[in-house]
């Protein structure tokens, strides 16, 4: 079985904007980790918003983008099924 995980990331400095990935890799790692941008860069389930301005004018573009990598989840799980 299949389970997608939501990988997200930050800096700890406000510099870099916060990243949210959703992959088929566990995290647990900086090799994993590595995997999971690669993965994320792929399929393009990626979504980054910056710590400035109003985040909240951007959550409907945010649950698109979640609601996006979902279905391709799906897709995937139904693949590896087969």
């Amino acid at each position: 079985m299949t389970f997608p995980f939501l990988g997200l990331t930050s800096s700890h400095d406000g510099e870099a904007s916060c990243s949210a990935r959703l992959t088929t890799v566990r995290i647990v790692c900086g090799n994993t980790f590595s995997a999971a941008e690669a993965e994320g860069e792929r399929t393009g389930a990626v979504y980054s918003f910056s710590h400035r301005g109003d985040w909240r004018s951007r959550m409907g573009e945010a649950r698109e983008a979640l609601m996006y990598a979902r279905g391709q989840t799906k897709v995937y799980v139904e693949a590896m099924q087969d």
